[in-house]
């Protein structure tokens, strides 16, 4: 006869030791939202938002927009992308879109087809996501 304990509580949820994995071979056709890193290796059709990190692997490959705090590619992507504070191309890396970084590191090699704006520009564009005004020095 099994004994449950009813008096524990579940662990509660920490972004920090949450790591979504997409393996190679598999495919997912959808937008996914995330709050803890996510680690990509196969393909994702759909726009992809974590609030932590992404990593794409080597064998990865995104179809969509992707809107993270940070960002590690080695694969291929088709789409924007939107993060706030790092983004880190490795040599591997093939990027077809526009870019929105905080940072950016680029590895010789790396291949980025797009526009890059940085820091201010990253300000405005979260601010019109939100749906508030950036404030500007002349308005202060």
């Amino acid at each position: 006869m099994a004994i449950f304990n009813s008096t524990k509580k579940p662990a509660a949820f920490d972004p920090n030791v949450s790591i979504n994995i997409i393996s190679k071979g598999t495919e997912i056709n959808g937008d996914i939202m995330s709050q803890g890193d996510m680690r990509i290796e196969g393909m994702v059709i759909g726009a992809l938002h974590c609030k932590s990190r992404v990593v794409i692997g080597d064998s990865g490959e995104v179809k969509g927009n992707i809107i993270a705090n940070d960002a590690v590619i080695s694969g291929k992507v088709i789409g924007n992308v939107q993060v706030t504070e790092s983004l880190f191309l490795k040599g591997t890396a093939k990027i077809y879109g526009d870019l929105v970084v905080g940072k950016i590191i680029v590895e010789n090699g790396a291949e980025f087809n797009g526009t890059c704006k940085m820091n201010s520009e990253l300000e405005h564009q979260v601010a019109k996501q939100n749906g508030s005004k950036a404030s500007s020095p002349q308005q202060q």
